[in-house]
């Protein structure tokens, strides 16, 4: 079989279109194109899509309806890239990172404590080699947790919790 020669679609009929010739044409050299896919095994005849529907897939015919217009399609390109502009004009957000929207807030010791203990009595009837095995790493993840959170405590008098 002969190598395949891909289609040549002058660009100046795709910017200047000379009429319903032209389009008749290039419609015809890609169903060629796309005969010659199904013939080499390349693309399958119930896979295969219309000119129609290549140009204008199935989501974008949701999305815009009968009644846009290009004059249409155009402002609202425009009115994002002029948000866009703005946004970086007037500085974003600064940089500043709000935890929440990035990831999840760390759990507090306290809620580790308590996931720990609810594991550990889950585990207390079970004679599993790898369940004790992982009670005790509990049971000494949890006093590490205790001892970093009496280590980030800060010291006060009791003199301190009374208003002058």
């Amino acid at each position: 079989m002969a190598p395949l020669i891909p289609p040549l679609i002058p660009i100046d009929t795709l910017l200047v279109p000379s009429g319903p010739s032209c389009n008749s044409q290039v419609e015809s050299e890609l169903s060629s194109a796309l005969n010659d896919l199904v013939t080499i095994g390349a693309l399958q005849s119930c896979n295969r899509m219309s000119i129609e529907e290549l140009c204008n897939p199935c989501a974008e015919q949701e999305i815009v309806s009968k009644n846009t217009t290009d004059e249409d399609i155009f402002k609202a390109v425009m009115e994002m890239m002029e948000g866009e502009q703005m946004r970086e004009k007037n500085g974003g957000d600064d940089g500043v990172v709000d935890l929440e929207e990035t990831e999840e807030a760390r759990p507090m010791h306290r809620d580790v404590l308590v996931a720990s203990l609810a594991i550990q009595k889950y585990l207390s009837d079970s004679t599993e080699p790898n369940a004790r095995r992982l009670k005790q790493d509990l049971a000494r993840f949890s006093c590490q947790v205790h001892m970093e959170e009496s280590a980030n405590m800060v010291p006060t008098t009791i003199t301190q919790y009374f208003s002058r």
